[in-house]
């Protein structure tokens, strides 16, 4: 059996048939698509909130002045933040 070459211009002898549309609906995703639209509001609400925290330390000093706190009392409930961030 030789090889089928083609010129321009020129029809395979065997050609598929065409496909019919099909009468199944198109694939839906189960969330309606917005699967990303969720993914990309964690991402920025976890990296604005873990950012803050992580620049607690130059906001500490006006806490302390600001509420005439401890340096305790003010860093532990910065570190039940934390607590309730990573257990939930």
């Amino acid at each position: 059996m030789s090889p089928l070459l083609l010129v321009p211009g020129q029809t395979p002898a065997h050609q598929p048939e065409e496909l019919e549309p099909s009468d199944e609906p198109e694939f839906e995703p189960p969330d309606g698509g917005w699967g990303w639209v969720v993914a990309f509001a964690s991402f920025w609400v976890n990296g604005t909130v873990f950012g803050m925290l992580n620049t607690f330390g130059i906001l500490l000093p006006a806490l302390i002045k600001e509420f005439g706190a401890e340096d305790d009392n003010i860093n532990f409930k910065v570190c039940e933040y934390y607590q309730w961030m990573i257990f939930s």
